[in-house]
């Protein structure tokens, strides 16, 4: 069972619900939410729960009005629902390929395939990232921590290359 304040599998999914109706209710176009994240852990079973849903999808005013009152319906955070994460999203990555997590007339969800979200938390690189990348390798096509190293510099060619990337992911994943 989730702690209170954070969203579980069940609840992801029937928060995301309730935003699709809401979208519909004002009707809005169709909207391919591509999301990453915890809460791409919780829904893929990897992981209990999440503060909150992270978009790679920039949403609109509208949308994040329709946020809003899902988030107060519910008894959610205001920003259960957020797009901080668009930035990160890969050069080149398109998501009509992505696992469908739900879908409607007015919201396509779909989760990160895992060599993308391995890609991107690898890119962002912070403490708390370091247990979901240990959790995700061996779920990863990367045969080793070269390839993988490749693929981040790629995902991200506006950055300076870092020569010691795949050492550094090798000592992380134990390899």
């Amino acid at each position: 069972m989730p702690e209170a304040g954070n969203l579980g599998r069940q609840e992801i999914l029937d928060s995301l619900l309730a935003f699709g109706q809401a979208r519909a209710a004002r009707g809005a176009a169709s909207l391919e939410l591509l999301i990453a994240g915890g809460s791409a852990l919780a829904l893929d079973g990897l992981r209990d729960a999440t503060r909150a849903v992270d978009s790679l999808t920039r949403l609109s005013a509208q949308d994040l009005s329709d946020v809003a009152a899902v988030a107060e319906k519910r008894g959610l955070p205001p920003q259960w629902l957020n797009d901080s994460s668009a930035m990160f999203l890969p050069a080149g990555v398109v998501g009509a390929a992505w696992p469908v997590a739900l879908e409607m007339a007015s919201l396509v969800v779909r989760v990160a395939p895992t060599d993308v979200f391995f890609v991107m938390k690898a890119y962002a690189f912070r403490v708390v990232d370091r247990a979901d990348l240990r959790l995700l390798w061996p779920l990863t096509s990367f045969s080793t921590p070269d390839e993988a190293a490749r693929a981040i510099q790629d995902a991200y060619p506006h950055e300076e290359p870092d020569p010691h990337l795949a050492t550094t992911l090798a000592t992380l994943l134990d390899l």
